[in-house]
């Protein structure tokens, strides 16, 4: 809905339909989007801003549709955290398809995320299960939450089941164990 307002912006804009005549015309988009300020089925929506940055200088037509350069941050607004949702603001949450089903990735830190891995060859320490690059209790408290899940449960993490065997169990939890207090390399890779 966002993305047909913005459009429908653009042509009011520009003077005829889609698609964009020119790359200046492309160029206009962003500054429209950035502007996004609506309520959607999930709450209000905008983006972050500003954000000029040192001696950044922008289009003529960007500064005309947008002189405050209000959204420059692309991020999606929101100014709250926890259980209380007042602002109404809508959550900025990233979402991704695990074990057939979408999942909540990030924030990593809520109750209602789901920890995603890193294959193999991009990092090296699985028993480092929450990637901080430190191998502590709660690398060791993650598989122990998810002990006894498979794919279908709501306490599966993906990055638990160390043995990729679908299930978490003991042989997932022992090398992570083992593993508590031993240093990894810095840099990681």
């Amino acid at each position: 809905m966002g993305l047909k307002e913005t459009i429908e912006t653009w042509i009011g804009i520009v003077g005829h339909d889609w698609p964009p005549a020119n790359q200046d015309e492309y160029d206009l988009l962003i500054p429209i989007m950035e502007m996004t300020n609506r309520d959607g089925l999930v709450g209000k929506f905008k983006y972050t801003g500003p954000n000029p940055l040192p001696g950044q200088t922008y289009p003529a037509a960007f500064l005309a549709i947008n002189p405050t350069k209000m959204g420059t941050l692309h991020d999606v607004y929101s100014n709250e955290r926890g259980a209380t949702w007042a602002g109404g603001f809508t959550r900025a949450l990233v979402a991704s398809w695990q074990v057939g089903r979408l999942e909540v990735v990030f924030p990593v830190d809520r109750t209602y995320s789901k920890l995603w891995a890193l294959p193999s060859w991009m990092y090296p320490y699985p028993t480092d299960v929450n990637k901080d690059g430190k191998h502590t209790i709660t690398d060791i408290a993650i598989v122990s939450y998810a002990i006894d899940s498979i794919p279908s449960n709501a306490r599966w993490q993906f990055v638990a089941d160390y043995t990729e065997d679908e299930v978490i169990d003991g042989d997932d939890l022992a090398p992570v164990a083992f593993d508590y207090g031993i240093p990894i390399p810095l840099p990681l890779p």
